[in-house]
């Protein structure tokens, strides 16, 4: 994502995430949304929490895929139990 300022005065994925986040919130279904870290550490932190109603969880990456191609169970088993405790 592009993090160059914008003629409307916000970078990118301020513009996307907390500009436009209301639209993002209303979405009738359960999304778990891969913002930008560049957000975590920025002054709009307070607006996306706000927008969002909740603090953004940093979570590690986590191996899925295996170089030949194949899944990686135990690392799909970590996410989908991450993602079902939020």
């Amino acid at each position: 994502m592009d993090n160059s300022l914008k003629p409307s005065g916000y970078y990118q994925p301020e513009y996307l995430f907390v500009e436009r986040g209301e639209q993002l919130n209303q979405l009738n279904c359960h999304v778990v949304y891969t913002i930008p870290l560049v957000l975590i550490f920025s002054n709009a932190l307070g607006r996306l929490t706000n927008r969002f109603g909740v603090d953004p969880k940093v979570l590690p990456m986590v191996l899925v895929q295996l170089q030949d191609g194949s899944q990686f169970l135990q690392g799909i088993t970590l996410l989908q139990n991450t993602i079902n405790r939020v």
